[in-house]
């Protein structure tokens, strides 16, 4: 599917008529249903890539905001946090996830700050926060679509770590601008710049 057939089917979903008489094109299936919907909406880039099922989005998703939950909780970056898991530790996460969505962030979170000894750090990014803060699953959200737009196939997790360790992460996590609800295009073009684009 390209950007063009993208457009067209939004275009269709939401009664605009078109000059064909004949479309042919691929038949949706649930990923691709789901896709077009999440576009339409605007919950997705045009960009995210199709090669990343439902799951593995869901256990991205889950990890990420499992490791917002921990940063908050130790006062830590949140590259400290990925640092500390290590690319193992990564990697174990996100095949734990399936299982670990099922316990709560507390329980799971402990764990991890025991088992991979991360100490309480001095980066607080709630207490003194003057607005609304994003919940974690959120801050989650956000990161797994940057990680599905910015990776190449069989790099997600390299990007996960790579993303987390970059400037925008601690830009991210300053509650006290509204960088956090900026669209995600403008966040990975300033990744990929490595500065805040103007």
């Amino acid at each position: 599917m390209n950007d063009e057939w993208l457009e067209f089917i939004a275009h269709c979903r939401s009664g605009k008529t078109h000059n064909y008489d004949i479309v042919e094109g691929p038949m949706a299936n649930d990923t691709v249903w789901n896709y077009v919907n999440d576009f339409i909406k605007g919950t997705i880039t045009k960009k995210a890539r199709l090669y990343m099922t439902e799951e593995q989005r869901n256990d991205f998703f889950y990890v990420c905001a499992l490791i917002e939950f921990i940063a908050r909780k130790t006062k830590n970056r949140r590259g400290t946090v990925v640092n500390a898991l290590g690319k193992k530790g990564v990697h174990k996460q996100l095949y734990a996830a399936p299982v670990n969505h099922c316990l709560s962030f507390e329980q799971v979170s402990d764990e991890i700050i025991r088992d991979y000894k991360i100490p309480d750090g001095d980066f607080e990014t709630v207490k003194n926060c003057k607005y609304t803060l994003p919940g974690f699953q959120d801050i989650g959200k956000l990161y797994c679509i940057m990680i599905e737009d910015l990776a190449a196939p069989g790099t997600e997790e390299e990007t996960l770590i790579k993303l987390f360790n970059s400037f925008i992460s601690d830009q991210i996590s300053n509650f006290n601008t509204d960088l956090y609800y900026q669209n995600p295009s403008y966040l990975e073009e300033s990744y990929k710049a490595g500065r805040l684009l103007e």
